[in-house]
């Protein structure tokens, strides 16, 4: 898709580029009839120069997530080690991520609720997703589009001891 569109780079939108999905190619949310509630949870990553480019900007009533290909589980930080102008800081960035942003919002403000030991991006994502359908009203239909981070790095388990040892026999270098 990225070739499709001229918006190819070394990795497609990547955090704290000018590149977005281009306007003229509607996401589903936009043209999907107004009859329907429209949320998201979960990775956007089709840019994030803009609002505009934003999932609240591409016809989406609720967003909670990240901008960028993935984000630390534990910080809601990017994966990065580059602070990008306009973004905040995360509080909790520390040691070797000291200038990562925070890549972890809801709606537009920053989700600064990852700051305890032990909280989980995933957790807060399928929480927000349970929500949605338990607080649809009956007379809506509903596209909800949840597109988790787990399919690639980071590879972090919650920290909860028993998702720890199932994979104790894994080697972690």
């Amino acid at each position: 898709f990225t070739w499709a569109t001229s918006t190819q780079m070394p990795a497609p939108f990547p955090l704290g580029s000018e590149t977005v999905l281009p306007l003229e190619f509607e996401t589903i949310a936009e043209v999907l009839p107004s009859s329907y509630a429209k949320h998201f949870v979960g990775k956007w990553h089709l840019g994030m120069a803009a609002n505009i480019s934003l999932a609240l900007g591409r016809g989406y009533e609720s967003f909670l997530g990240g901008n960028g290909g993935q984000i630390d589980y534990y910080r809601g930080t990017a994966n990065s080690n580059r602070f990008y102008p306009g973004q905040p800081r995360s509080p909790r960035a520390v040691g070797p991520t000291l200038g990562a942003a925070l890549d972890f919002f809801d709606g537009l403000e920053p989700f600064t609720q990852i700051d305890a030991p032990g909280d989980y991006a995933p957790d807060y994502m399928v929480t927000r997703a349970v929500d949605v359908i338990e607080n649809l009203d009956c007379t809506e239909s509903l596209f909800l589009s949840y597109n988790d981070y787990m399919l690639h790095t980071p590879i972090q388990a919650p920290l909860d001891p028993d998702y720890l040892s199932r994979c104790s026999h894994i080697d972690a270098q």
